[in-house]
């Protein structure tokens, strides 16, 4: 048996483990928070081999729910990679208590 935490992430942006060097989650608003997306080889960083696989995907036209679908619209295409891009740009890595 395990056991079953839930967060919510529309309360604060306390509610997801903080390293006190990059924010777990983004503010899109009125007390509403997200998770970053990008990290699609889940090897803890979003950087360019996580672009190149989404590139290698969306070259493939794949439709589906896949990791390389960043914006969870069903497809992996040029609006995914657009994520990867700026979510990369911040040097975004993994962090999670030790």
């Amino acid at each position: 048996i395990t056991a079953q935490t839930s967060y919510d992430f529309t309360t604060d942006s306390l509610s997801a483990y903080n390293d006190g060097i990059q924010a777990s989650v983004q503010r899109i608003g009125n007390n509403r928070f997200a998770l970053f997306s990008g990290d699609v080889n889940q090897d803890g960083t979003i950087d360019i081999m996580d672009l190149i696989e989404s590139e290698n995907k969306a070259a493939e036209f794949q439709f589906g729910y896949y990791q390389t679908d960043c914006n969870g619209d069903g497809a992996t295409d040029l609006l995914d990679l657009q994520y990867m891009e700026n979510n990369g740009d911040r040097f975004l890595y993994i962090s999670r208590p030790q």
